[in-house]
């Protein structure tokens, strides 16, 4: 389950990605942001490597968008079973 720990105010914008193929050259990357939002577990659509190994990365934006004040993220982190 990816998590994050941010200032979001309205009308910012997070992007939540992540890939289960990460050592390949081109990774598949997946839309998690509902899942992190909703404190749920993500699970990978993808199924296909080209790498020797499976590898998770994840990406995270915090776009300011509208909103107004301060806008950052702390921290991020993810767990998998």
């Amino acid at each position: 389950m990816p998590s994050i720990n941010a200032i979001m105010p309205t009308g910012s914008i997070l992007t939540v990605e992540v890939c289960n193929n990460g050592f390949d050259a081109n990774p598949t990357w997946e839309d998690a942001t509902t899942a992190t939002i909703q404190r749920k577990a993500y699970t990978f659509t993808n199924t296909v490597k080209t790498a020797d190994k499976w590898g998770i990365k994840m990406r995270v934006t915090l776009a300011r968008g509208t909103a107004t004040g301060e806008c950052s993220i702390m921290g991020y982190g993810a767990a998998f079973e």
